[in-house]
């Protein structure tokens, strides 16, 4: 009966959002002025949706280990899936797997392409355990060609215990990293468990040949993209700590790291579908990329809960932010963005019954997020009421809303520009960051008129339509 009233509940919840609009409308239409309107309708649509991520942000609290505990790290086994093995193409993988050594799983499963590769995998592995007193029992497995799912499925069909780790090649781990997140499957009715994910912050190298003044500019460059990556996943801790928090919800448990129940994964229907995924009426695919959004949904779908462990111990850091891959890497996530969240809206359905906040706060608004749009229609349509037109200061009147818009953009990077001041004063003071935002805005429209491209863009690879696969 609980959980009945609690689903009516959260249903009525989407009658919300419709009557605050109308609300707006009304009490607005009181101006008798049809600008102010719109501009007051625009206004509340931008920014209640971040007046509730602030609430719920500082509402959430993580799940601590119980008294008495029945699971461990050795209850996990890790799988990283890989195509890049070279020190000369992927330095981090070593430091990948040494940190997850160090946090003594079950085993280590690392898939890779093609037997090549995983014979590398194999001597990098060996120096590793000759030079590290934790031993770990590790496998190499290879598919024979580069298709991440595919990748994970092995994987997965070679796991003994009763948690896997999915982990990217070039993430790090902090040495509690297991101990802080198996606890959370403590609670039983948790079936997936994203984590808190940082950006390493590189100090650029450039050509010391070159004059100073082309010396700072290259400097700057390459500090930006970086910085702009580091960003990008403070927004998406902010936003999934917020959602999780108010009712449970995510928009997706980033692929870089998770951790679920392996019989969740080992389900013959799930290795089916995972591998096979089609979009669009299943027009198009089967799809490499979305991966973590496939897993995100199922779990949902199977009446698991999903838990986000956000704290510093179960902190994943990873290398993003290098320019032009990054830009590449951001048109894969926008066409990710278009297809997986229609999916879940419309195909799938269940995000409308289990968390109805996160449907009006994230689902919807990350289709219709365009900055640039946003920000212009507000100083626009704030241009054309009566109170600017009959305003003694109407240049102050704008100058103030803008000021107010770019004072916004900071509420969720404040914890990073905290403990990086100067980058604060390089690429939010010096409007970097706000030039990048109304970029994304242009390239987030071409990905939603190219959404059916699922190529892998930000990986020096090559697909083959017919399989979804890719070679070099």
């Amino acid at each position: 009966m609980a959980a009945i009233i609690a689903t009516h509940w959260k249903l009525a919840f989407h009658a919300i959002p419709i009557l605050l609009l109308i609300l707006v409308i009304r009490v607005s239409a009181l101006f008798g002025d049809r600008a102010s309107t719109w501009f007051i309708a625009i206004f509340v649509c931008r920014y209640s949706r971040l007046a509730i991520n602030i609430y719920s942000f500082w509402q959430y609290k993580p799940i601590e280990p119980p008294s008495v505990r029945t699971l461990f790290p050795a209850d996990v086994s890790v799988i990283i899936p890989t195509v890049s093995v070279l020190k000369s193409n992927n330095p981090d993988l070593e430091e990948c797997l040494t940190t997850t050594i160090l946090n003594r799983p079950a085993e280590l499963i690392v898939v890779t392409d093609t037997e090549e590769n995983a014979a590398e995998v194999r001597k990098l592995l060996r120096r590793i355990h000759d030079v590290n007193p934790v031993k770990v029992k590790s496998s190499v497995y290879n598919t024979g060609i580069a298709n991440k799912r595919r990748q994970l499925a092995l994987g997965i069909r070679q796991v003994q215990t009763r948690l896997i780790l999915f982990l990217d090649d070039h993430v790090f781990l902090k040495s509690q990293f297991l101990d802080s997140v198996v606890p959370v499957f403590e609670e039983g009715d948790v079936g997936l468990c994203g984590t808190k994910k940082a950006v390493r912050r590189k100090s650029p190298k450039v050509d010391t040949s070159w004059g100073w003044y082309w010396k700072l500019l290259c400097w700057y460059w390459k500090l930006l993209w970086n910085v702009m990556g580091i960003l990008y996943l403070e927004r998406h801790n902010f936003e999934t700590r917020a959602t999780n928090a108010r009712d449970g919800g995510v928009f997706v448990i980033s692929g870089r790291g998770f951790i679920g129940k392996t019989h969740i994964f080992q389900d013959s229907e799930f290795l089916e579908k995972f591998q096979d995924e089609r979009f669009f009426f299943k027009l198009f695919g089967p799809l490499n990329p979305d991966d973590d959004n496939f897993i995100t949904r199922w779990v949902l779908r199977k009446g698991y809960k999903i838990k986000v462990q956000h704290t510093e111990a179960a902190t994943i850091e990873t290398t993003l932010g290098e320019y032009p891959r990054y830009i590449r890497q951001c048109l894969r996530w926008a066409r990710t963005t278009f297809r997986s969240n229609l999916c879940s809206l419309l195909t799938d359905r269940t995000v409308w019954s289990r968390w109805p906040w996160t449907v009006w706060t994230t689902f919807i608004p990350s289709l219709v997020n365009f900055a640039l749009l946003w920000d212009g229609s507000m100083l626009y349509s704030l241009t054309q009421t009566k109170l600017y037109k009959k305003s003694d200061r109407p240049v102050m009147l704008l100058m103030c809303l803008g000021v107010f818009i770019y004072l916004t953009k900071l509420v969720k990077l404040t914890g990073y520009f905290r403990r990086h001041p100067k980058d604060f004063a390089m690429f939010f003071l010096i409007p970097s960051y706000h030039l990048f935002a109304y970029f994304h805005s242009v390239l987030k429209l071409w990905a939603a008129l190219t959404f059916f491209d699922c190529t892998w863009t930000g990986r020096e690879l090559l697909v083959n339509p017919a399989t979804g696969s890719y070679t070099r």
